[in-house]
């Protein structure tokens, strides 16, 4: 038999393009340097419960669970929201990542779960100096 997947293009980037299909992200790269970066940080990111789930990956795509949430950007900043977020940036810098592209877009939330997006900038590093934390933070649009 034959399986047809319909997918939905969310969003294209310079290095990837980002599609839903079945409660699924795919994100398919241009450049396999670039995938094998993401996706070690995204397995990494999914399995200290940040970010959503990573199902499966290859060469050139991931697919991670999809969270039908809202981003950060489309939020009230209230004094409880931020602080749950800073807490998970924090979480995320503890255990050796940095974002690299951090903002409102790349922050989802559902049912007061916090989860950080798009890994494709990031890197992992065994010590975290206070150089690499004094660039990624979230700058919040009051």
């Amino acid at each position: 038999s034959l399986l047809f997947l319909k997918m939905n293009l969310i969003r294209t980037g310079p290095n990837e393009s980002v599609y839903l299909f079945n409660d699924k992200i795919l994100k398919v790269f241009q450049n396999k340097y670039i995938a094998k970066n993401e996706i070690k940080i995204q397995k990494y990111a999914s399995s200290i419960g940040i970010s959503p789930k990573l199902i499966a990956h290859g060469e050139d795509f991931l697919i991670t669970e999809f969270i039908n949430g809202t981003l950060l950007e489309d939020l009230p900043k209230t004094p409880e929201l931020i602080e749950s977020v800073d807490k998970v940036v924090d979480r995320m810098h503890f255990y050796g990542i940095i974002h690299g592209d951090l903002n409102e877009g790349n922050i989802m939330i559902k049912d007061d779960k916090i989860y950080i997006l798009d890994f494709g900038s990031s890197i992992y590093k065994r010590f975290v100096s206070q150089k690499d934390l004094d660039n990624d933070y979230v700058m919040y649009d009051y």
